[in-house]
């Protein structure tokens, strides 16, 4: 029971890794966006 719930644990903290990652990349993404616009 203790690993299951361990196991799951990691999982949200890569998953929330990941998901950081992703809105870091928009971000960046967006930011390159407006200063083309501009």
């Amino acid at each position: 029971m203790q690993m299951t719930l361990y196991i799951q644990f990691n999982l949200k903290k890569d998953f929330y890794k990941v998901y950081s990652l992703i809105v870091c990349i928009l971000k960046i993404f967006y930011s390159g966006q407006l200063l083309l616009f501009q």
